[in-house]
């Protein structure tokens, strides 16, 4: 896969058409912008779904401190990597157990908690083809007007990166098998 700089010069030179850098640190704008945008920029397209390279399970430890009302316990979301979004608690859907997300903990009534979460994952080199893709176009989208002056261009690249993400997604969801998923090659009476 690609590092940091070849995902920036492939927003930068292949989607923009300008100079490539050949590091973050640069002493030009481009550099400084990339430096500026890029893991903000993946934090946000890594907190749009679940990509597999950036799909996480752990463990939380009970907090000592409980949650003043509405919820008996308290758990500390994890931080490396970092928590973008749930996914699964004790392996059900978010929705079938009741519990909230506040200031860096999930609050709940379970006394046990496993969670499956969406997180920030910094290294560009696990990155799946399809992730890599929508970060390149997220990033080449938030650079473009001020490297390029050119709108046009800039509603272009909004464009695909939103396909790139909804085709990204299903495609690398194929990868795995979700137990909630029901396949069936039998169409019959569909549109009754």
């Amino acid at each position: 896969m690609a590092s940091k700089v070849a995902i920036a010069n492939f927003a930068l030179a292949a989607e923009l058409g300008v100079d490539q850098i050949t590091s973050l640190s640069d002493d030009n704008k481009a550099a400084r912008l990339v430096s500026l945008y890029y893991d903000d920029t993946a934090k946000e397209v890594m907190s749009m779904g679940a990509w597999s390279s950036a799909t996480f399970r752990q463990t939380l430890a009970q907090d000592t401190t409980a949650p003043g009302w509405q919820f008996s316990y308290r758990y500390v979301l994890p931080t490396n990597p970092r928590f973008l979004g749930l996914l699964k608690l004790n392996e059900l859907k978010p929705g079938d157990i009741p519990h909230k997300i506040e200031s860096g903990y999930l609050l709940t009534d379970e006394a046990s908690v496993k969670i499956l979460y969406k997180g920030f994952q910094a290294d560009t080199e696990t990155y799946s083809p399809e992730l890599q893709r929508a970060i390149v176009l997220a990033l080449a989208s938030r650079l473009c007007y001020a490297l390029t002056g050119n709108v046009q261009l800039k509603t272009t690249l909004l464009a695909e990166f939103q396909f790139a993400v909804d085709a990204g997604l299903a495609s690398d969801g194929m990868n795995s098998q979700d137990d909630d998923l029901t396949v069936t090659d039998d169409l019959k009476d569909v549109r009754r």
